[in-house]
C-alpha cells in the first residue's frame, strides 16, 4: 500500500510501536529519542530540542492537509505540521516514558483500499462531515480533553467540496494537544488511528457516484460517444425543427466500478436510474433539442470487469436548427445532433468520437418518403465557449439533399399550367363580346398563382432569405402581369384609338413574345438552381435585365408604331375630309351654273332646252 511520508499506516501495520517502555539511560532528566525508521525515514530532521526549548517554544498551529487522516506527531515546533516524517521525542520521568505530542496533524495519506483500485492512486476528497467524524475519533484516541477543537486552515478548507460547511469545525479554532501519554497507550492510539483511516477510506470508496474518476489527478475525464439515427420523421422548415429517433451511446473508464461486477461475470447491466444512484455518470444529453420535446424509450448501462462503463439510450428528439434556405428548393441541409454533458464543464469532461464507426450514422432507408436523400454523415467533437459556459460538444452531422420531385409536383407544374392558361387570352376572338372574358381570364390566372405562391412561401420560416423559389415566383408573376398589360394595350388600340390593324398585330405578336420570354427566364432560374449555371444573385440580375430590356424594347417599338399609326390615320382622315369638301363644292358650283343659264334663256328656251337635254341624255344612254 502506497503511503505518504509522515503517515502512521506503515508504522502501525508493522507493529513497530513497542508497548513496553524503553529502558532508561543516564539521568532521569536525560532525553530519550524514540525514532521509528523502519517504515518512515526522517528527511532533513533537525536535532532534538532540549527540555527548556520544549517548555519555552510556543506550540505550532495544527496543519491539516490532503485526503485521508493520519496522526503525525511532529519532531519540533519549528517544523510545519504538513509533510513531516514521524518522530517522537520522549524523556524518562520517575521510571516511565513520557512522550510529548506538540502537534496533531491531518496528513494526505492514501486510504486503505485494495491494490489496483483507483482510490489507491487517486484519493477521493472528503466531505466536511466525514472530516468531523474522523477528528472526533482522533481526539478520543489521543485522550484529548473535552472541549478541544481542531484548527481549520485555508489549505484544508480548499480541498473540501463547496457547500459542505459544518459548524462543528470552525475555521481558525485552536487545538492544544501537548500532554503526557504513557507508552502503553501508544498501541491503542495506533489501533484507533488505523480504524479512523479505514472508516474514512471506505466512505471515499463508496462515494463513487459524485466524484469523477480523474478528479484527483486534475485532468478531465474522456468520454467516448456515438449517435445513431434510427428513424427520421421529417423536417419542419417553418419552425426550424426536425424529429428523429436516435440512439446515443457513451462510454468511459472508471476502474472503481469493477468491484460491483459479481464474481464469475465479466459485466453487469442495470437501468439508467439505478446507475445514477450507484456509479458516477457523465450525464451526456442531446443539447439542441426543443424544450419538453424528447421522450426516452429505453436506457441501459453496462459495467465491465475491466472498468469500462457504457450507457446506451434511445429516445425521440425534436431538434432545433436554423436551416440554410438560400438554395431552396435545391438546398442541401446539414442536420446536426449535438451532445454534451449536462453537468460538467470543459475542464472536467471531454468528448471524443468512438472508434467504433458502426455506432454512429444513419441508414439511407430511413429518409425514403421524407423528401430528402442521405448523402453522407460525419461525427466530430469540438470545444465551445459562450461566456462563462465552456463545454466539450459532440456532433453527428447528417448531410441530406432535398429531392426535387415533391416541389415539382406541388408547385412547379401547377405554376406552369397557370402561366400557359394566361397566354390563352390572345387566342380568344378579337371581337367586342370577348373583351371581358379575355381580361377576366388573365386576372384570374394571376390571382390563382398568387395563392399558390403564398402557399409555397408559407412552408419557409418568417424572415427566410431570398431563394430560388422566390426568384422563380417573381418571374412567373411578372410574365402574368405583362400578359394583362399587353391584352389591355391591344384592346385600347382597337376600341379607343381605333387602330384595328395595330391592335390585331399586337395581339398576334403576344402569342409569341410572352411564351418565349417566360421560357427563357424560368429556364435560367431553374437551370441555375439545379445545375449551378449562375449564382442566385447573378440569376436574379440577369432575368431582371432580360425582362427590362425585352419588354421595354417591345413597348417602345409599339408606342412608336402607335404614334405612327395615329399620324397616318389622322392624315388619311384629313385627306378624306378635304376630298369630300371638294366634291361638295363642285356639286354646288354645277347647280348654280345650271340655275343661272335657265334664268337667261326664258321659259320657252327652258322647255326646249329641257327637251334637248332630255334627248342628249337618251343619246348618251344609248352610247
Amino acid at each position: 500500500m502506497d503511503t505518504d511520508s509522515g503517515s502512521l499506516s506503515s508504522l502501525t501495520d508493522s507493529g513497530s510501536m513497542d508497548p513496553s517502555p524503553p529502558p532508561p539511560s543516564g539521568d532521569s532528566d536525560s532525553e530519550l529519542a524514540v525514532e521509528e525508521t523502519s517504515a518512515l525515514p526522517v528527511q532533513g530532521e533537525p536535532s532534538p530540542p532540549s527540555a527548556s526549548d520544549a517548555e519555552t517554544e510556543p506550540e505550532p498551529a495544527l496543519a491539516p492537509s490532503m485526503q485521508g487522516f493520519a496522526v503525525v506527531p511532529s519532531a519540533h515546533s519549528q517544523l510545519t505540521g504538513a509533510a513531516q516524517p514521524f518522530h517522537e521525542q520522549g524523556k524518562v520521568t520517575n521510571g516511565a516514558t513520557v512522550v510529548h505530542l506538540p502537534t496533531l496533524s491531518l496528513r494526505g495519506s492514501e486510504p486503505a483500499v485494495p491494490v489496483g483500485s483507483p482510490l489507491s492512486q487517486k484519493p477521493a476528497k472528503l466531505t466536511r462531515n466525514e472530516a468531523s467524524k474522523g477528528v472526533q475519533l482522533l481526539q478520543q484516541s489521543a485522550g484529548q480533553p473535552e472541549g478541544a477543537e481542531l484548527t481549520m486552515d485555508s489549505q484544508f478548507t480548499s480541498l473540501l467540496p463547496s457547500g459542505s460547511m459544518d459548524s462543528q469545525l470552525p475555521k481558525g479554532s485552536q487545538f492544544p494537544v501537548e500532554r503526557e501519554v504513557r507508552s502503553h497507550h501508544k498501541v491503542a492510539l495506533a489501533s484507533r488511528i488505523r480504524s479512523v483511516r479505514h472508516h474514512v477510506s471506505h466512505k471515499a470508496k463508496d462515494d463513487i457516484k459524485s466524484i469523477r474518476p480523474s478528479a484527483s489527478a486534475g485532468v478531465p475525464d474522456v468520454v467516448r460517444f456515438g449517435v445513431f439515427t434510427k428513424n427520421f420523421f421529417g423536417a419542419a422548415l417553418k419552425h426550424n425543427k426536425f424529429t428523429v429517433d436516435a440512439i446515443v451511446a457513451v462510454s468511459w473508464n472508471d476502474t472503481r466500478v469493477s468491484a460491483l461486477v459479481p464474481p464469475g461475470l465479466d459485466r453487469l447491466s442495470m437501468s439508467g436510474k439505478q446507475a445514477l444512484s450507484t456509479i458516477w455518470m457523465p450525464e451526456v444529453i442531446v443539447t439542441n433539442r426543443d424544450i419538453r420535446r424528447w421522450d426516452v424509450i429505453s436506457t441501459g448501462v453496462t459495467i465491465f470487469k475491466t472498468g469500462e462503463v457504457m450507457k446506451i439510450e434511445r429516445a425521440s428528439y425534436q431538434i432545433l436548427q436554423m436551416f440554410e434556405l438560400s438554395q431552396y428548393p435545391f438546398d442541401t441541409q446539414d442536420l446536426l445532433i449535438k451532445v454534451a454533458s449536462g453537468k460538467y464543464m470543459l475542464n472536467e469532461v471531454v468528448l471524443e468520437p468512438d472508434e467504433d464507426e458502426s455506432i454512429s450514422g444513419a441508414k439511407k432507408e430511413i429518409f425514403e418518403g421524407t423528401g430528402y436523400a442521405l448523402k453522407k454523415h460525419r461525427v466530430f467533437a469540438f470545444a465551445e465557449t459562450d461566456g462563462a459556459l465552456k463545454k466539450s460538444r459532440g456532433v453527428l452531422e447528417l448531410t441530406v439533399k432535398r429531392l426535387f420531385d415533391k416541389y415539382k409536383e406541388s408547385h412547379l407544374m401547377p405554376t406552369c399550367l397557370l402561366l400557359m392558361i394566361s397566354w390563352a387570352v390572345f387566342w380568344f376572338p378579337f371581337q367586342n363580346p370577348f373583351i371581358t372574358p379575355r381580361l377576366a381570364l388573365s386576372i384570374l390566372c394571376l390571382i390563382a398563382f398568387t395563392n399558390l405562391m403564398v402557399k409555397s412561401s408559407g412552408e419557409l420560416p418568417d424572415g427566410a432569405p431570398n431563394n430560388w423559389n422566390d426568384t422563380f415566383n417573381f418571374q412567373v408573376q411578372v410574365m402574368m402581369f405583362f400578359t394583362i398589360v399587353i391584352n389591355i394595350f391591344s384592346e385600347v388600340c382597337k376600341h379607343q384609338v381605333n387602330l384595328e390593324e395595330l391592335a390585331q398585330s399586337i395581339n398576334h405578336e403576344a402569342k409569341i413574345v410572352l411564351p418565349c420570354l417566360s421560357l427563357v427566364n424560368c429556364g435560367l432560374v431553374m437551370g441555375s438552381g439545379a445545375y449551378g449555371w449562375m449564382s442566385l444573385g447573378a440569376a436574379g440580375v440577369v432575368t431582371k435585365l432580360v425582362i427590362v430590356i425585352g419588354m421595354g424594347s417591345y413597348f417602345s417599338v409599339n408606342m412608336s408604331r402607335l404614334k405612327a399609326a395615329h399620324v397616318e390615320k389622322t392624315q388619311k382622315e384629313q385627306l378624306k375630309k378635304e376630298n369630300e369638301e371638294m366634291e361638295a363644292q363642285k356639286k354646288q358650283n354645277e347647280a348654280m351654273a345650271a340655275k343661272a343659264k335657265q334664268q337667261s334663256l326664258g321659259p320657252g328656251a327652258v322647255v326646249g332646252l329641257g327637251a334637248d337635254a332630255a334627248d342628249a341624255g337618251e343619246g348618251g344612254g344609248d352610247a
